[in-house]
C-alpha cells in the first residue's frame, strides 16, 4: 500500500480506493476548507459568465440572421432590377422598331405645316458645359 496525493491506494491487479487521508498542512493552506470544495462566489461568477456568454451567442446568432435576410433582400432587389432593365431594353427596342420616319415626316409637313430649313435659317450655338443651350430671349433676325 502506498500514499499518493493524500489518498491511499493498494497495489494489485485491481486497485481500490481505500479512503482519503487528511493532511494538516493542506488544511492550514486552504483555511480549513476541503480542497475540493468551491466557494459560493466562484459559483456565481461561473454562472454569470455562462449567462453572459449565452446572451452574446444569442445576439450573434440574431445578427447573423439579420445579415442573411438583408443579403437575400438585396439579391431579390438586384434580380428585380435586372428584370426591369431587360423589360426596359425590350420596350425601347420595340418602340424604335415601330417608328416610321416617313410617316413622321409626312405628318410634320402635311398636318403641322412644318418645312425644311432653308439656307441661312439654321443658327449654331455653343454651350459652355456641352450639355444643352437654353434660350433666354428672342434671337435677332438678320
Amino acid at each position: 500500500m502506498a500514499v499518493s496525493n493524500n489518498r491511499q491506494y493498494q497495489y494489485s491487479n485491481a486497485a481500490v480506493r481505500l479512503g482519503e487521508v487528511e493532511d494538516p498542512q493542506l488544511r492550514k493552506l486552504t483555511g480549513g476548507r476541503h480542497h475540493r470544495g468551491t466557494s459560493l462566489g466562484y459559483v456565481f461568477f461561473v454562472t454569470a459568465a455562462l449567462i453572459f456568454t449565452a446572451l452574446v451567442l444569442v445576439h450573434y446568432i440574431s445578427l447573423r440572421g439579420d445579415i442573411t435576410n438583408r443579403v437575400q433582400h438585396i439579391a431579390a432587389l438586384e434580380a428585380q432590377l435586372n428584370e426591369m432593365k431587360l423589360e426596359n431594353d425590350a420596350t425601347y427596342s420595340r418602340i424604335n422598331s415601330n417608328m416610321d420616319l416617313a410617316k413622321i415626316r409626312d405628318t410634320a409637313i402635311n398636318e403641322l405645316g412644318m418645312t425644311y430649313a432653308k439656307e441661312g435659317q439654321i443658327e449654331s450655338f455653343t454651350s459652355e458645359n456641352g450639355d444643352y443651350v437654353r434660350q433666354l430671349s428672342d434671337i435677332d433676325k438678320k
